[in-house]
């Protein structure tokens, strides 16, 4: 079973703020992800690629919102020192040999010692975002009060959860705030129960 979390198309309508990119060229689309996320391969199955690609940096972390217009298979490599949460802003199919193809509609983290290999939906895309790992032992230990003693991983997105749904949503929801915030009113994300106070 794919662990998944309650965020899934929250910000589906998002407009990042930085710098943005459309390009009928795969190699274009693939590199711009790149820069930002993890290695990853990009294969078209059926159709002419037709994507866009806007990226944001929130301090130490960095938000893709990706469509490839096409329908293709991404390949992610193991994500090592890094951590990537994929959240799928329509269908995705989560492809692994170790179990039968998942229909995704919740976000999940690729995996650190394996490949991750996902089928998109061509024109909602998905939305990455990534940071070192070691930012996420350290965010964890300020929540826990306490340093982490051992080192975080990835596990793969068909292994179960082990982090209460909230966190994740807790975490997105402050992201989504800080884009809002950073954003002229007309083109905030979509952020749900997120509100401001006061």
């Amino acid at each position: 079973m794919t662990a998944t979390t309650g965020f899934t198309r929250r910000c589906a309508q998002t407009t990042l703020p930085g710098p943005s990119l459309r390009s009928t060229r795969l190699t274009d689309l693939r590199e711009r992800v790149l820069a930002a996320t993890i290695v990853h391969g990009i294969g078209v199955r059926h159709g002419r690629p037709d994507g866009t690609v806007a990226v944001a940096g929130l301090g130490e972390l960095n938000l893709v919102v990706v469509r490839y217009g096409a329908e293709g298979t991404v390949d992610a490599f193991p994500t090592r020192n890094r951590f990537a949460l994929t959240v799928p802003l329509g269908p995705m199919r989560l492809l692994a040999p170790e179990v039968t193809s998942e229909l995704l509609t919740s976000g999940f983290a690729l995996a650190g010692d394996a490949h991750t290999v996902m089928r998109p939906d061509q024109h909602a895309g998905a939305l990455v975002i990534s940071t070192k790992m070691t930012r996420v032992e350290e965010h964890l230990g300020t929540l826990l009060g306490r340093p982490q003693r051992t080192a975080l991983w990835s596990l793969p997105p068909s292994a179960p959860s082990a982090a209460p749904v909230a966190v994740l949503d807790t975490a997105w929801g402050s992201a989504c705030l800080a884009l809002a915030g950073a954003q002229p009113r007309s083109s905030r994300p979509s952020c749900g129960r997120w509100k401001t106070s006061g």
